[in-house]
Parts: C-alpha cells; structure tokens; sequence
C-alpha cells in the first residue's frame, strides 16, 4: 500500500454549496492537486480544534460558503488560521457585499 500524500488544499464547506466543494475536489485531482473537504456541521458549537488539526496540513485553504462571507464560514476560519498561529493561505469564497 502506497502512503497517501498529504493534501495541497482544503476546502472547507458548510450547507448547500458543499456539493460544489467536493465537485471541486474531483476537477482538482484530475489535475493532480490532493485536495480534501471538510465538512462544518454548525458555527455554534465552532469545529476548532477539528479545523486547526487540519488547516495544519495544508499550505492553502478556501472556505466555500453560500452567503456573505464575513461572519460567517470565512470568518471563523481566519480566527482558527490567526488563533492557533497557523501558516496556511486562506481564500473566502462567497458573497462578497
């Protein structure tokens, strides 16, 4: 069994546009870039410690969410990136207004 490489990018999703994440996992495997989703259930409890054990493992991130990007998805993921001291890109992905 050959040791699966760690991944190039996360995608960290939540609701209805995690459909679209995982899509886009697939195009960028086609391409050769190891990219793995994530799920975010709820903002309330926040996932993170589960979000720092992975964004630790890759040098970029997009949270990909369906609506604004600030205070939501995007939002708790820069405080978990600048939080825990993490050295990862992060691109929020959503409505911008």
């Amino acid at each position: 069994m050959v040791p699966r490489s760690e991944p190039n990018v996360a995608l960290v999703a939540c609701g209805s546009v995690t459909i679209e994440a995982a899509a886009a996992a697939e195009l960028l495997a086609a391409r050769g870039v190891h990219a793995t989703v994530a799920v975010v259930a709820t903002l309330q409890p926040a996932p993170t410690d589960a979000l720092a054990a992975l964004l630790r493992r890759v040098p970029l991130v997009l949270s990909v969410e369906a609506h604004s990007v600030s205070g939501g998805l995007g939002s708790l993921v820069a405080e978990v990136v600048a939080e825990h001291g993490l050295g990862c890109r992060l691109v929020r992905c959503g409505v911008r207004t």
